[in-house]
């Protein structure tokens, strides 16, 4: 992973990214359905997937409905995911993941992370019941020009998590931050007083706003460097949801509120920066934050190995780097 080591500059950098003077869902694209016919299964499973790819693990979200207002029994299901590339490259593998629907609910969902190692030009998705095949249940799924890779030479893809509460605006670290200063320093980009708002434009403005600055990290950066929006509320149940990211941008407050309300997700994401993640931090002017405790990596990372699988001993690194925090009695 891409590492910058001048910390001064990086706090400078955040300061104006996130404090110089609506949230947004991660873009997915649903890539179909099975049974792809009508058929008397009683549900049907929806595929979408995270619109950009990289290296890792490539989420990709199953979400069942019954045909009727409920599932009438547990349904047990296997999906079987097999990436497919072009003509030159022979390598094959198959993940398999196996759920159950219980009786009575309404709706299923499950968030499943596929090794990613090459660009998937189709893929093969299978869905069985019960260890049988399920009539129009298999179908190759093209992926090419939907799932995006390696934009500009890409090298680093940074990580943008957005509070619950962005919309209300009612505090700078709310605000999204500018990203211009990030694709010059990260991605060796265009520096801001040579870039306008808008390609056609030759306003440029010293912070972008909220709204300019979402959809400004939304798009394509002529850089080495991409960002991805997280949103608060859905943060990965897996650290593997991470790992196709090097930097994880978050408010201290954010992070505060994280280790409070969703202590299960800190834990994943302090999983993800002992295998090697970095979470860039930034407060100014409030209480001082715990966001260095909360991100405190643990000793050991167990690695998705499967039943018996074992610790894996990681240096207790701390790659947590809280800028502009407030020191012991500067608490305003």
């Amino acid at each position: 992973m891409y590492r910058l080591v001048c910390i001064a500059l990086l706090g400078s950098l955040l300061c104006g990214a996130f404090l110089s003077p609506g949230s947004v869902e991660a873009e997915t694209w649903t890539m179909g359905t099975l049974p792809y016919k009508r058929s008397k299964l009683g549900f049907v499973m929806t595929i979408q997937v995270e619109a950009v790819g990289g290296n890792g693990y490539q989420p990709i979200h199953l979400n069942f409905r019954p045909t009727g207002t409920s599932f009438l029994r547990d349904r047990h299901v296997e999906v079987g995911i097999n990436p497919i590339y072009d003509h030159s490259n022979t390598f094959k593998y198959s993940y398999r993941k196996s759920m159950t629907l219980p009786e009575g609910s309404a709706s299923f969902s499950k968030t499943i992370y596929v090794p990613h190692y090459y660009d998937w030009k189709s893929v093969n998705v299978e869905l069985r019941e019960d260890g049988r095949a399920i009539e129009w249940g298999t179908k190759v799924f093209g992926s090419s020009g939907n799932l995006r890779f390696g934009f500009a030479n890409q090298v680093v893809t940074v990580g943008i998590i957005q509070p619950n509460d962005a919309a209300a605006q009612d505090a700078p670290w709310k605000k999204f931050p500018d990203v211009r200063t990030l694709v010059t320093v990260l991605g060796d980009g265009p520096i801001p007083e040579k870039r306008a708002v808008q390609p056609d434009s030759q306003d440029v403005k010293k912070r972008l706003d909220h709204r300019q600055s979402l959809v400004l990290a939304k798009q394509v950066q002529p850089a080495w460097v991409q960002f991805r929006p997280i949103e608060e509320s859905e943060l990965p149940d897996s650290w593997l949801g991470y790992s196709q990211l090097d930097v994880i941008l978050a408010p201290a407050p954010v992070v505060d509120r994280i280790a409070d309300e969703q202590p299960e997700r800190i834990g994943e994401l302090k999983s993800w920066i002992a295998a090697g993640g970095a979470s860039w931090n930034s407060r100014v002017l409030a209480k001082r934050s715990q966001v260095n405790h909360h991100l405190n990596p643990p000793a050991k990372l167990f690695l998705p190995s499967g039943p018996g699988s074992r610790p894996w001993p990681w240096p207790r690194l701390n790659r947590a780097a809280c800028f502009l925090c407030p020191g012991p009695g500067q608490e305003r």
